[in-house]
């Protein structure tokens, strides 16, 4: 009917609720260097071994998060759970083809990202769904913006083929109905304080990117 407004579900609003800092994450120089075919090597093979630690952290916090999540969310969180062994896989056959070293110390921002993550699992359920949402949301739109520019016929086919996949963006679609569950009926305060998780994770998305590139 004219003149009345639907709301939007929340996990929809997040992005644009911190707008500048959503555009550096998913257009960040690092991201653009991929798609344009301009990244050094040396660059990719850092993040290769970073996003590695980054990805067994990962799987620690959402087995953790599975252990708070309603009934009706336990197994969709394992489906993603299971999704990282194949990822791993990814990156061991890569070091293996391209002959770096994957044990290698990981550094300072991702050891900070994975705490961050971990402390939400102190806050609740709600705050640590909206962090993971804030992490696959960031690398689903990323890595689309490289296939959208005509990177998905360079050397990084099977990264942007895992994370602008249909499951996975399914999977990302997915936890945030989750986030919008757990934001309906929610209070004010209680929103606030998820947008600020999701634009906080945000800020850890541009400086793992950045640590990669190489910049301060």
């Amino acid at each position: 009917m004219a003149g009345i407004e639907v709301a939007r579900p929340f996990a929809g609003t997040l992005p644009e609720s911190c707008a500048d800092t959503w555009r550096k994450a998913v257009d960040h120089p690092f991201v653009r260097a991929v798609a344009d075919g301009s990244l050094p090597a040396a660059r990719f093979h850092t993040w290769i071994r970073q996003d590695r630690h980054f990805v067994e952290a990962l799987a620690r916090f959402v087995r953790a998060l599975t252990t708070l999540a309603p009934t009706d969310d336990v197994a969709g969180l394992e489906s993603g759970l299971a999704a990282l062994g194949p990822e791993l896989d990814l990156f061991a056959s890569y070091a293996e083809h391209e002959r770096i070293r994957l044990d290698v110390p990981a550094l300072t921002v991702c050891h900070e990202y994975v705490g961050f993550l971990l402390q939400r699992l102190d806050d609740g359920y709600p705050h640590a769904l909206t962090a993971y949402y804030a992490c696959e949301r960031s690398y689903l739109d990323a890595w689309t913006s490289v296939r959208r520019s005509g990177g998905a016929a360079g050397p990084y086919t099977d990264w942007i083929a895992n994370w602008t996949s249909e499951p996975f963006a399914a999977y990302v679609s997915w936890l945030g109905s989750r986030v919008d569950e757990q934001a309906f009926g929610a209070d004010e305060r209680t929103k606030r304080a998820l947008r600020d998780v999701f634009r906080r994770t945000v800020r850890f998305e541009i400086a793992f990117w950045d640590a990669c590139l190489g910049e301060p």
